[in-house]
């Protein structure tokens, strides 16, 4: 998961604005990254009116965006430095023409501890996540085994083995999952 959580004034944005954001935003982690677009989340806070401030004055044309990863981190400078050149690719024209004052940073947490509607998501670039892209939702075990009896499983394991992720992928491969 990304997401987007986008702090501004009332009316800031139009929902056309909106729209286009959360486009542009979703493509970046799509063609880029390879990510199911589901994966995607975009939310617009309006904060009322002059609970904004900058330096200890009221600015009702600052926008705050923070930037929540767990599907992917950075792997490297390089990698890092192209997300952020394709960020302000999108932010760049839009708040210069809106003449906003903005920020944004990128917040990275481990993988281990997100979950999408009860199911721990496919480990990166697998064969599941590609199936996960090519329906755009997350894929419901088929087997008899319920997803209660599978985080039963879970709760079992100690957390190295969480955190190597090895016996997460382990479970995911034995599942029979439908199309």
């Amino acid at each position: 998961m990304p997401l987007w959580d986008i702090h501004s004034s009332p009316a800031f944005f139009s929902n056309q604005d909106k729209q286009d954001l959360a486009t542009s935003f979703t493509r970046i982690y799509t063609e880029r990254g390879g990510l199911p677009a589901f994966y995607v989340r975009v939310r617009f806070t309006e904060d009322a009116p002059s609970s904004s401030f900058s330096g200890g004055s009221k600015n009702d044309n600052f926008v705050h965006i923070q930037i929540w990863h767990l599907a992917r981190v950075f792997r490297s400078n390089n990698h890092r430095d192209a997300f952020l050149n394709l960020v302000d690719g999108v932010l760049n024209p839009v708040m210069r023409h809106k003449g906003a004052d903005w920020e944004y940073t990128v917040n990275e947490s481990p993988r281990d501890l997100w979950k999408i509607n009860g199911l721990v998501p496919p480990a990166a670039g697998s064969e599941m996540e590609k199936k996960w892209v090519e329906m755009n939702r997350p894929a419901v075990p088929k087997s008899s085994a319920s997803v209660a009896q599978i985080e039963s499983i879970g709760t079992k394991l100690n957390k190295t083995d969480l955190q190597n992720n090895y016996i997460v992928g382990y479970i995911h491969q034995a599942l029979d999952y439908i199309h």
